[in-house]
Order: structure tokens, then sequence, then C-alpha cells
């Protein structure tokens, strides 16, 4: 049975944990985060820690990751100083009564000796330190701090995985009870492969569930963050909120739901599709947060639910939420809840907004009869509402709002500033980069191209402000949009990558970037839609290709779709064969194999 403490009895272990770690506070970011740390074998601390309560622990963490700057600089000067031994307040809560000296910082190694990678595979390297434990040359605690920096050294997916189930196999570890800080230890490393597919993450959750530990609100949070890479709506709901059958996982752990982890629930809703049920939350027929209940939203629990419309489609909750409805006279949620909308709030609804086709509603925030964003308001519009603007201008064709937003009006008499300039927000490369795709999807070609090579460029070699990748990719979109063949000629090629005697520089030359793969297949779209075959297919198989079995860029199968669509263009089958197909009659490989491609369907 747990033992039951009083307020006063876990203050005075939090204020001895507290003073305890302070000594060496760098050590005690180290020593909380399951490193390896001068406090390792301190058995007092290590008792002291599994007595807190879970919000003495929270509160622990929150104090030494989130001094500020000027603490951390005494705090070393103090560290540096202090080369002494702990205080009595160390013996506090010994079982027994025994002098502790931690072993000098020298005498404690910062890194766990790394054994080498090959041919000892992480399965290896786990069981061997499992092994040692059982044969009690190094304590559980110690078993755990070299299990962390195992895991630190994952650079796979795979890797990380096979030390989860090298430790789910065996009987004695599934058996015992872990540090909780080892289990964050192990989905903070899963986060950082956020870019693998979600299938890779297939078993993940049930297994580190499995293992016995104290498990805390912040674990929630790192499991439902697991579960969102994963896109697995149903774990998410089985640690949340069960079923009818079987109670959640989180309230068997005796944890009680709060706004934090609904908030992050409702982030795997949207990345699931699952929209309703993260409705169902805050407007069902059994809310959870709501103005009557004691657990009410708040700000993030807002914005989550404005991504989750926005994945979803769902206007009409994002306006209840936001606004409310004007024409009734019914607040919005947000006022019934108390949360003042900020710009984050309402960057997040225009995003929404851009994806729902309700581009007017967007508007109206900055430019309507009654603005919440102005230049004579409190409330100030950022250059996060100027790209989630123009990517509604661009979803919706607006392209006279766009120009009032970035460029203002030169052309009339008037010489209005853009709303930017009114705002007191100066235009960066992103924000022209995203009014450039305005211009490619409204045929306003020249306003795009005034931007880099007009009476007035605002990006130039010359100028402060300098052009970028995306800038090329987008210029290239607009050619291709409004077939403009000899302005992407001019961005991408020199005169001396034609056959001409003159070798001017190209535009991207000139601004110093080196063209990729992606910036040539973009220019083989503009060809295709040009009838500039030729210029195409010298990149790949002219006199000086850019992109070649021999050569360090290679061509991808973007490009051999792109290439395709201009053989099509042009009725070229022979070039079409040789790209896919090659010559069976000579054995001749194709470019395709040649280049180490596999066609696809496409």
């Amino acid at each position: 049975m747990a033992t039951v403490r009083t307020p006063a009895e876990q203050q005075s272990i939090y204020k001895f944990m507290l003073k305890s770690l302070q000594e060496y506070p760098s050590e005690a970011v180290s020593y909380l985060n399951f490193e390896v740390s001068r406090f390792d074998d301190n058995e007092e601390l290590q008792q002291g820690y599994q007595r807190l309560s879970k919000t003495g622990r929270q509160n622990l963490y929150d104090f030494f990751n989130n001094k500020s700057s000027s603490t951390r600089s005494n705090s070393r000067t103090r560290e540096a100083h202090h080369r002494k031994k702990p205080r009595n307040e160390y013996r506090s809560f010994a079982t027994e009564p025994h002098s502790i000296t931690p072993k000098s910082s020298t005498q404690y190694p910062k890194q766990i000796q790394q054994p080498p990678s090959s041919p000892n595979s992480f399965f290896t390297q786990t069981s061997g330190l499992i092994h040692s434990w059982k044969l009690k040359q190094k304590s559980k605690n110690k078993l755990g701090i070299e299990l962390n920096a195992l895991i630190s050294r994952c650079t796979k997916l795979s890797q990380l995985i096979e030390i989860i189930h090298t430790l789910k196999n065996d009987k004695q570890v599934m058996e015992t009870s872990w540090d909780i800080r080892l289990i964050h230890k192990l989905l903070h490393k899963a986060a950082e492969f956020s870019s693998s597919h979600s299938s890779n993450f297939d078993g993940v959750f049930s297994d580190i569930i499995r293992f016995k530990s104290s498990y805390e609100s912040k674990t929630c949070i790192l499991l439902l963050k697991l579960i969102k890479l994963n896109l697995n709506f149903s774990d998410g709901k089985k640690l949340v909120l069960g079923n009818a059958a079987e109670v959640s996982v989180i309230q068997q752990w005796g944890i009680k739901p709060n706004v934090a982890i609904y908030s992050a629930f409702i982030t795997v809703c949207a990345k699931t599709g699952q929209f309703d049920s993260a409705w169902q939350l805050v407007c069902g027929d059994n809310p959870v947060m709501a103005p009557h209940l004691p657990l009410k939203a708040d700000s993030i629990t807002c914005l989550n639910l404005l991504t989750a419309c926005a994945e979803a489609g769902r206007y009409a909750e994002a306006k209840t939420l936001v606004l409310g409805d004007g024409d009734t006279d019914t607040t919005s949620l947000m006022q019934q809840w108390g949360i003042k909308a900020d710009v984050a709030i309402y960057n997040a609804f225009i995003t929404v907004c851009a994806k729902t086709g309700q581009f007017d509603s967007a508007w109206q925030l900055v430019r309507g009869d009654k603005p919440v964003m102005a230049p004579h308001l409190p409330l100030k519009a950022d250059s996060i509402t100027c790209m989630n603007l123009l990517a509604a201008c661009a979803e919706a064709g607006r392209y006279a709002e766009a120009k009032s937003l970035v460029l203002g009006d030169g052309d009339t008499n008037t010489d209005t500033a853009s709303l930017m300039q009114q705002w007191g927000i100066k235009p960066d490369v992103a924000i022209y980069n995203a009014f450039i795709t305005v211009c490619a999807k409204t045929s306003q070609f020249d306003s795009a191209w005034q931007l880099v090579c007009g009476d007035k460029p605002v990006m130039a070699p010359y100028l402060p402000l300098k052009v970028n990748q995306i800038t090329c990719l987008n210029l290239l979109t607009a050619c291709a949009e409004t077939g403009r063949y000899a302005e992407a000629k001019s961005l991408l090629l020199s005169d001396g990558d034609t056959d001409t005697d003159t070798d001017t520089a190209s535009l991207m030359q000139q601004w110093g970037i080196k063209p990729n793969v992606a910036i040539y297949n973009a220019f083989i779209t503009v060809c295709a839609k040009t009838g500039q075959f030729d210029s195409a297919w010298q990149l790949v198989c002219g006199d000086k290709p850019v992109m070649a079995p021999h050569l360090p860029l290679k061509a991808d199968l973007i490009t051999c779709i792109n290439l395709l669509a201009a053989c099509a263009e042009m009725e070229r089958y022979a070039e079409a064969k040789s790209l896919v197909l090659g010559d069976c009659d000579t054995d001749t490989a194709s470019l395709m194999k040649l280049w180490g491609i596999n066609p696809d369907v496409a």
C-alpha cells in the first residue's frame, strides 16, 4: 500500500531535494533527466526523489530547466569555487546514519564508455547491461543511467526499438519498477525520429506502457506525441478516454486528465482525421472542458482545436470557437471560457479560412468594418499573420489583396502604403516568396518578376535582402503558369550553358545560389509548357549535362516524370523510350537504370 504523506512532509522532502541539488545546478539538470551526474551514487537523494510527489518532481524539473541566464551564470561561478563535501542536510532522510561524499566530477565519467558499434548491435549491448545487473555488478539506478547513455547513442529508430524489444523480452526487467526518467528518455528519443514513416512506430506505445513505473502527466503528454507520430488514434483513445468495456490507461495509472493532456490528445485527433472526437471534449454531450466544469480549456486547447479544424476543413466550428455568430449575437466559445484571442489564435483561424475557401472571413480580421488587428488597435498583426493571409490569397486567387498587403499601391497618385508598412512589419524573403506564389496562381507574372528584375527590385545581389532557392522555385512555378520560358532560362542557365557566343551569368549565379534537382525539375516543367523540349533534354543528355550518373547531382523520379511530360507535349517517343526502357536491340540500358532509379506506377 502506498504511503500517504502530509503536505508538510512533502514540502520537507521537496526542500531537501532543492537545497541539495542547488549545490551543483548544472549537475542537477543531468540528474533530473536521468543522465550521468555527480549525484548518481547518492542514495539519500535517490530515496528523496522516489518519495517526492509528481507535482514536486515537476517543480524540480521546471526550477532547474528554466533558471534565468543570470542565475546560471552565478551557479557556474559558485560551482567553480565551491568544491566541497555536501553539507549535513544530505543526511536528513538516510535510512542508516552514514556520511556520503559524492565522488569528484573527475571521477564520474561524463559519458559511459561506448562499446564498438560493430559488430556489437544495440541488442547485444542492452543484453550485456541487463546481464551485469542480474549478476549484481551494478545497481538498478546505475543500469538505468547506462541504458540512458545507450539510448542517447541511437541514430536510427530501429536501434531504439532494438533496445525496447530487448528490455521487454526480459522477464526480470518487466517485473522491476523503473525510474520514470528512463521512460521519458525513451519517449524523448523516439520523438527525435519524427521524419520516420508512421508505420515504423507500430507497437512502440504498447511496449513502453508495459514497463512498471510511477507514470506522470508529463509521461502521458510524451506518449501522445509518440502516438501522433504513429498516426494511431486507437492508442490515443485507449490512453486518454478508454471505452465502454475498459477505463482509460491513465485512469488505471491513477492520473487525473488535465488540460495539457486533453490538448495533446486533440493534436492526435487532428493528425488522424478524428475531428469529432476532439470537438466532443468541448462541445459534446459530456464535455470535459466547459465553463460550468472545474476543468477549463486554455489558449493552447484553442490553437490545437483550430489546427484540427484546418486539417478537417471545419470552418463553422472554427468560427464558433473564435468569432461566435454576430447575426444571432452568440458569443464565441473562447469568450464563454474567458480566453482572450491573441495574434496566434487569429493566425490559426486564418489558416482555417484559407483551407476552407472562406477568404473574406480572414480578410475581415484586418480590413473589415470591425478589424481585430490594425495599426490603431492594441493587437498588432505579425509576420506569421502576413504569411497566412498570403496563403489565403493564393488559395482564393486574390491578387489585389495580396498586393495591398505587401506592396501597397505605388502606381496611384496617392502612393498608399502597404498594410505591412502600416503595421510596422518589414517584408522578408519568406513574405516575398509567398507573394510570388500568389502571383503565379493569379497570372500576375510581371509583379513577381519585378521583385528581382524590375526598376526597383527588393531582392538583388547588391541589396541586403537576398533571394533563396525557394524564391527560384516559386519564380519557375510562375514562369510555368504564364508560359515565360525566356525569364526561366535567364534565371537558371547562363549563356555559357547554351550555344551562344556570350557567357552571361544566370541570375542564380549572380545571386550565388547553386541549383539543385528540385530547381532543374521545375525548369523542365517550364520547358514542357513552352515547347522547349531540347532545353529540358540538354540537362540530362546534352554536351554539358547537369544531372548524369557520373555527376554529383543525380536525377530523381520527379525529373523522370517531368521529362516524360515534356516528351508527351512535344511527341518525342524516342527520348521517352531511352529514358524508361532503353534499347533491347542494342542492349542499351535505360537512363533510369543508369541513374539507379526504379520505375514506379507513376
